[in-house]
């Protein structure tokens, strides 16, 4: 009878494994666990270089997943529903650690849920000096090749699975792994290898995560509209409004700057205020690109950025340019406004923006429901 019904799930897809996980199927769920660790893991890992907190944190991510995953529209984005979970876990759970949180005494989940089984110590019998030095060769490693390196590993040195788990193409994973393998050593890299291969999450971590999933009612269209409803996460952007809102922000912000220096003829001014703006752009819109839960916070520090541009061009081109303009026939200014004037309402201006920028880091960090369980933020993945 079991033998039969392994084989069935082996056939069933992963859509099919999905909807009967809705339905409060724990051990159809553990199959999606099984297929995913690997990659989860190696999120985890690569961004914190502790296999025991990493373990913790992707056990994390498929309890939350398993939880919510009534909230998500289409099952066919659950792997970068998937990803997303673990990344914003990983990022919540370094702030935690920046902001002196110990992570034993307050754990990720309320007080009130069960602690996490500890994986198997067959899994994770490494000495310490071996973790160590792997994860100082795996840190000196770009951010971009670390989860390729460890996914590779870990999938058993196949580029295509690799390629599959992170969605690039196969030349992409191949450049990559290149780019980081170059930086190893060849006894450290066979240690990685090594160190890498014999972590890997097998089935004591598969067990521990279905151990771990609360019991959950038969999760059907009408919870799951109930659900989405309930989520408090950001609606996602285009790119396009992304751009559009960025770029209006920030070249409005210097719209009076381009124009004064071009009538003053200070090529050099307008040159650096249009260079620097863009700069601003290009940085802002690609933070936001990748984590658009904090787009107003990036939008309020770019703002920042543009008032400390205008600070400096008034400060120490004010003087020139007044003088260029006097002497242009019949010009006639349309303000007595002074240099200090200028500079207090931008002082004033930056203040309101830090302050807001205070507000909505303190509304992040006491919010009770955060990103990683929306699945809104998770509709279109970059």
């Amino acid at each position: 009878m079991f033998n039969g019904a392994a084989k069935m799930q082996d056939t069933m897809t992963e859509i099919e494994l999905l909807r009967a996980s809705l339905g409060g199927s724990k051990d159809d769920f553990g199959r999606i666990v099984e297929r995913y660790q690997p990659l989860i893991c190696a999120i985890t890992y690569s961004a914190t270089g502790d296999f025991g907190r990493s373990r913790q944190l992707a056990q994390e991510t498929f309890i939350r997943a398993y939880k919510s995953l009534a909230q998500l529209r289409d099952l066919e984005k659950f792997r970068a529903y998937l990803c997303r979970i673990a990344r914003n876990l990983v990022d919540k759970s370094i702030r935690q650690q920046r902001f002196d949180v110990i992570r034993d005494a307050h754990p990720l989940e309320d007080a009130a849920s069960p602690r996490l089984p500890e994986p198997d110590t067959s899994e994770i019998a490494i000495s310490k000096e071996h973790q160590a030095l792997v994860w100082r060769a795996i840190e000196g490693i770009p951010e971009q090749c670390r989860e390729p390196i460890v996914l590779y590993y870990r999938r058993r040195r196949s580029i295509a699975q690799v390629a599959a788990d992170l969605e690039l193409s196969h030349d992409a994973v191949k450049q990559r792994l290149l780019q980081g393998r170059k930086l190893l050593s060849t006894e450290i890299a066979s240690l990685v290898e090594d160190v890498l291969t014999k972590a890997a999450p097998g089935k004591a971590f598969t067990v521990a995560v279905v151990a771990a999933l609360p019991a959950l009612a038969p999760q059907t269209a009408p919870t799951a509209g109930i659900a989405a409803l309930a989520a408090t996460g950001p609606t996602p952007l285009s790119k396009g409004a992304i751009y559009g809102a960025f770029a209006g922000g920030i070249f409005g912000g210097v719209a009076w700057i381009l124009p004064t220096s071009f009538m003053a003829r200070d090529w050099p001014a307008a040159a650096i205020v249009f260079a620097a703006a863009s700069l601003i752009f290009v940085v802002s819109t690609t933070l936001c690109l990748r984590d658009q839960g904090r787009r107003w916070r990036i939008l309020v520090w770019a703002l920042v950025a543009l008032c400390a541009l205008n600070l400096a061009v008034v400060n120490t081109r004010w003087n020139l340019w007044k003088q260029a303009l006097k002497q242009t026939p019949g010009f006639t200014p349309s303000t007595s406004l002074s240099r200090w004037t200028i500079n207090l309402a931008i002082a004033a201006i930056t203040a309101a923006l830090l302050l807001i920028s205070l507000h909505l880091n303190s509304r992040e960090r006491k919010s009770p429901r955060s990103l990683e369980d929306s699945p809104n933020e998770l509709e279109n993945p970059p």
